[in-house]
């Protein structure tokens, strides 16, 4: 239940990137989360915590009441969006961790009340949820979070599409969103500029290797029955690679098959896992793109151009230095979570070392303040010429 170590302190990170005034954290549990926050507050910083539990309001306080971060701590006790109603003020920092079920609720409340400045950033955590999100509704690894993985899947499609937020998901721990109230339209090239097809060993099974994705992602063959989770030895036959073809197979291997029956559920099961992370670490890449949309104009060209562009020819004709395209540029996921430091931070000076196709560059530039500025260092010469011809625009 508590907030994970390395997510506080990366709470406690961003806290002193922000610098806020005023905090508001939804779903306070033990405090952890809070105190992570609270220490790193500016010393007229203030975090107001919501919690339904009124033992853990006194838990907390009898702790943090012989550090100084206590004074900086209130807790309301009561269900959040009732006590949404009644809070007052202007939060710069906002951390959801409470009723997945509740998130978009929380998040309509705060804009209907105007609680949010215009800067804000909105941490909601647990966004990946397991998994549930990207995967399909039969993956069933815990069919009692069923509803709550259905909830963080709608609530990421609503922050999405939703015209006056742009939002990074974080593929840390349990999933962790960055969300802000969006000042620059956004132009996301398609999910997938390349795919190559493979088949597997197995034959029936198809694999898609995606253009920005260090995983295969395992789709169903068309004669699956969609069961995909948890299996116990008797879904095995729904589940399995091996036994998707159990007829043909057995057939295939004759006496081989029946003496394999003896420690087929074994077998099933490891194999079953396999494709379980396949469908799971595969989905993952692709999931978070699609519903990050912090990618900006400037961005979206210069990744336009980076596809467009013949690198190896270059290359070899000594044009560039580097005969890698992608391989070499900023991930957009990471890009994007750059940007959101970037706005938080609202840096004048930004140094860069290393800058290749410029996309994370440009990443940074479009949350710099007016008078901000970035500056790259990069060992091409051509590269610097490539760049400025997309970013003069």
């Amino acid at each position: 239940m508590s907030t994970d170590p390395t997510e506080a302190q990366f709470m406690k990170m961003l806290t002193f990137m922000k610098q806020p005034k005023q905090v508001l954290e939804i779903g306070m549990f033990t405090g952890y989360g809070a105190m992570a926050i609270a220490e790193a507050l500016p010393a007229d910083g203030k975090i107001t915590s919501l919690d339904i539990d009124p033992y853990l309001k006194t838990w907390v306080e009898d702790v943090s009441k012989d550090f100084p971060e206590g004074a900086k701590h209130e807790i309301v006790v009561g269900p959040a969006l009732d006590s949404l109603q009644t809070i007052e003020g202007k939060y710069d920092l906002v951390f959801i961790d409470a009723n997945k079920a509740e998130y978009k609720a929380y998040v309509e409340t705060l804009m209907e009340r105007d609680l949010l400045a215009k800067d804000v950033m909105i941490i909601a955590d647990n966004t990946l949820y397991v998994g549930y999100p990207m995967l399909s509704e039969t993956y069933d690894t815990q069919p009692a979070r069923r509803g709550f993985g259905d909830a963080v899947r709608e609530f990421n499609a609503w922050v999405r599409d939703h015209p006056k937020l742009e939002q990074v998901i974080v593929p840390i721990r349990d999933g962790v969103s960055m969300i802000r109230l969006k000042c620059l339209s956004t132009s996301r090239p398609p999910l997938v500029k390349a795919a190559v097809a493979w088949k597997s060993p197995h034959g029936k099974v198809p694999f898609l290797y995606l253009h920005y994705s260090l995983f295969a992602m395992a789709n169903q063959s068309s004669g699956s029955k969609g069961y995909v989770g948890r299996f116990d030895g008797t879904q095995a036959e729904q589940v399995t690679m091996t036994t998707h073809d159990k007829e043909e197979s057995m057939a295939a291997r004759g006496t081989r098959g029946r003496s394999a029956a003896k420690w087929s559920i074994f077998s099933e099961r490891i194999e079953g896992l396999a494709k379980e992370m396949y469908m799971l670490v595969g989905s993952l890449d692709p999931y978070v793109r699609d519903h990050s949309t912090a990618e900006g104009p400037a961005m979206a060209a210069i990744h336009k151009k980076m596809d467009e562009t013949d690198w190896k020819s270059l290359a070899e004709s000594k044009t560039t230095m580097f005969s890698y395209g992608e391989e070499m540029s900023t991930d957009p996921i990471e890009a994007q979570f750059l940007k959101m430091l970037t706005f938080m931070k609202q840096p004048k000076q930004v140094l860069e070392i290393g800058m290749f196709a410029g996309y994370g560059a440009m990443a940074i530039a479009e949350a710099l303040p007016a008078d901000g500025k970035i500056t790259s260092l990069d060992i091409d010469p051509f590269l610097k010429t490539w760049v400025e011809d997309v970013a003069k625009n």
